[in-house]
């Protein structure tokens, strides 16, 4: 079951900058909040909680300080399993 993280510059730079950030469920947040959404994530799961697979999509602008901030806070909570997506040029 995957649980997709977005980070990347946001669509509307006027309201929300040209800095990249994180988003969830079509949701900006830190990566503080990563251990929280991972947590009701696995919620929703059940009794199939360790099938939770994060999939990142990453924005080829994104630097990696912000992507190694997500990564750590997944491996402070045990959420292992994630996999990278690239996105097509059409996309952008």
């Amino acid at each position: 079951v995957l649980s997709q993280i977005y980070i990347g510059r946001p669509s509307d730079v006027k309201n929300f900058g040209k800095e990249a950030r994180i988003q969830v469920n079509d949701v900006f947040i830190t990566p503080e909040a990563i251990p929280k959404f991972v947590e009701e994530e696995r919620v929703k799961l059940a009794e199939k909680r360790n099938l939770l697979e994060i999939q990142f999509k990453i924005d080829k602008e994104a630097k990696m300080g912000i992507v190694t901030d997500v990564q750590q806070k997944l491996r402070d909570v045990s959420a292992r399993k994630i996999n990278y997506s690239g996105m097509k040029i059409s996309e952008r």
